[in-house]
């Protein structure tokens, strides 16, 4: 029998040089979000342990550009009932400006839901998050309210 101790430091080294980055896909909509009807898809990512927005805009050659990243609240992904159907992610125009809205549920570490909404500043030229300050309520899937009913399910 042969025996191999590593010592602490160099296994911990190891797994750092071999560790993969955990880069996953979770959801994706296209959609014209901001006023001068330029189509941006967004894709919603799960890097590591966080998740993220991704907005990208076509090019002429049919390649995409980042326009900016936002980090969601909530490391969880999370599905909402959109009137029947199961929705990651969503585009609404929830304060009837005629600019579509990105809506993304997720949970956090204490499986407390999380909607956030995403909205285009004109200033800055970004998507930026709105902050919410209470919690997301949970609803039964089977009651509905004027826009969506908030009946979440997780997803690890």
């Amino acid at each position: 029998f042969t025996f191999i101790v590593y010592p602490v430091k160099v296994k911990n080294l190891a797994f750092k040089i071999y560790e993969k980055k955990h880069h996953q896909t979770l959801s994706r909509v296209e959609g014209s979000l901001i006023k001068i009807g330029l189509d941006v898809r967004v894709l919603k990512v799960k890097r590591n342990d966080k998740i993220y927005l991704e907005f990208l805009s076509k090019k002429a050659d049919n390649s995409y550009w980042l326009i900016n990243t936002v980090e969601l609240r909530g490391n969880r992904e999370a599905y909402f009932d959109y009137w029947g159907e199961p929705s990651s992610l969503l585009l609404l125009d929830d304060d009837g400006d005629g600019v579509l809205d990105i809506v993304a549920p997720t949970f956090d570490k204490f499986f407390l839901p999380h909607i956030n909404w995403v909205v285009y500043n004109e200033e800055t030229d970004q998507f930026e998050l709105k902050l919410q300050k209470s919690y997301a309520k949970v609803t039964a899937p089977d009651q509905r309210s004027e826009v969506f009913s908030c009946g979440f399910w997780c997803r690890n």
